[in-house]
């Protein structure tokens, strides 16, 4: 009819299997919910689960799962041989995780495996038009991967490192309209000229059909230095007055190949106006759910 397994108050476990031969549990179809459990320490508890199967797993609900009060854990999935929790086709969210500590927390053993801890796929898009994973701050979408690759964070990028004194240090990725490679280094002119080869990686990935910009500035003493000729190959730097053999420093700034166009941010509006609608429908049909 609705739900396929619908426990409304549990002392304990909504749902507890010890061990199974092949799924924990399997809602196979249901019109509205796959599995709603209201009130209990752990919505849904499963040990161990043998083969390949899944602790958990629906298909073509509305709403995969649904734990709507539990004091401890929503799902826990101890031991999976596949997958801690499989969702097949849900008609809005495959596993929506609200908890006053984590949402959701994935601690793998990854130990000679190249399986990470999780696992994110839009299996079925591969274009700046397909979204990989969305990250919102209250309403705000903070950042987003979409499936050609690109990232999107609203205050950039930050790296830390550890100092001299064990203590954390912050450091701002570079922030340019365009995507954007540098290099840089050291040379000295001979008779008053020298070339400058780039770095393979930099000549690699660097962008043929827009000039690099370079900066060259003598050290030491002076000189009248200009660049004649540049590609994505090197330069050549001469000296039109001055030292003729001066030593110099070099920084060359270059498009990435590919990035020709700026990247076009998608609708961040329209996105959080989704995001915020979702989630008073989420409250509404929790409340007519609970006047059931």
């Amino acid at each position: 009819g609705e739900d396929g397994v619908n426990v409304v108050h549990a002392d304990e476990d909504g749902m507890y299997v010890g061990s199974t031969g092949k799924h924990g549990i399997h809602v196979n179809s249901a019109d509205s919910t796959g599995i709603r459990i209201e009130k209990a320490s752990q919505g849904v508890y499963v040990v161990y689960v043998w083969g390949d199967g899944s602790g958990f797993r629906v298909r073509k609900a509305w709403k995969g799962f649904r734990v709507d009060n539990a004091s401890h854990t929503g799902v826990y999935v101890g031991n999976a041989g596949d997958y801690g929790v499989y969702v097949g086709n849900a008609g809005y969210f495959g596993v929506f995780a609200y908890g006053k500590m984590c949402g959701g927390e994935f601690v793998n053993d990854t130990t000679g495996s190249y399986y990470p801890a999780l696992y994110v796929d839009n299996a079925y898009g591969s274009t700046s038009n397909e979204r990989i994973a969305n990250f919102y701050g209250g309403y705000t979408l903070r950042f987003y991967f979409q499936g050609d690759g690109r990232a999107y964070a609203d205050l950039g990028w930050s790296t830390f490192k550890k100092n001299r004194k064990g203590e954390y240090e912050s450091f701002s990725t570079i922030e340019s309209p365009n995507k954007e490679l540098l290099a840089h280094g050291k040379g000295r002119l001979s008779n008053g000229e020298a070339y400058i080869y780039f770095n393979e990686s930099f000549s690699e990935f660097v962008s043929s059909e827009i000039s690099v910009e370079v900066t060259v500035t003598p050290v030491g003493s002076y000189s009248g230095l200009y660049i004649a000729r540049k590609d994505k190959n090197g330069f050549l730097v001469k000296s039109g007055a001055g030292d003729p053999d001066c030593e110099l420093t070099w920084l060359a700034i270059g498009r990435e190949k590919g990035c020709e166009q700026r990247a076009e941010v998608g609708d961040i509006e329209e996105e959080e106006r989704r995001a915020q609608m979702m989630e008073e429908e989420r409250s509404l049909k929790h409340e007519r759910m609970k006047d059931r």
